[in-house]
């Protein structure tokens, strides 16, 4: 599967090991939006499906200018994000911090419009995103956690 252009343009995203994108909250220091907005636009440019997989970490790098930016850029690209994205797959090994990741995915994952979850490592994201993309469906749905 192709990687979108200019794989050293994202400094957030990880596109290594595209279709699945990673994205660290530890790279995201205040001010990222800018730079996040643009790296959503090349993924979404390349029109090929993904899956982002959010490495989850505290939230001192969300200002809330970032939040306002993001939340206005997934308010203007809601519909070609969910063309693409075929989920958001968050990663929290601490079981009482992704069930707390889970509950806020229920709520996200309509804004989002993709199927929002939350994983305990990064073998078993890797997993549901594949099935994601395999399932080729952008319907939005919930994975149960265990």
């Amino acid at each position: 599967m192709a990687k979108p252009s200019s794989a050293d343009f994202f400094i957030l995203h990880d596109v290594a090991h595209f279709p699945l994108v990673h994205l660290n909250s530890e790279r995201m220091k205040p001010g990222f939006a800018e730079q996040w907005c643009k790296e959503q636009e090349r993924l979404l440019d390349a029109r090929v499906p993904f899956v982002l997989l959010l490495q989850e970490g505290d939230d001192d790098h969300e200002s809330i200018q970032d939040r306002n930016e993001v939340v206005l850029w997934f308010k203007k690209n809601r519909q070609s994000f969910r063309g693409v994205c075929r989920g958001i797959v968050g990663i929290e090994p601490d079981a009482i911090k992704r069930a707390l990741l889970y509950a806020r995915a229920l709520v996200l994952g309509p804004v989002f419009g993709v199927t929002t979850t939350v994983a305990a490592d990064g073998r078993e994201a890797g997993t549901i995103a594949r099935n994601l993309l395999a399932n080729g469906s952008n319907e939005f749905q919930h994975r149960e956690m265990d």
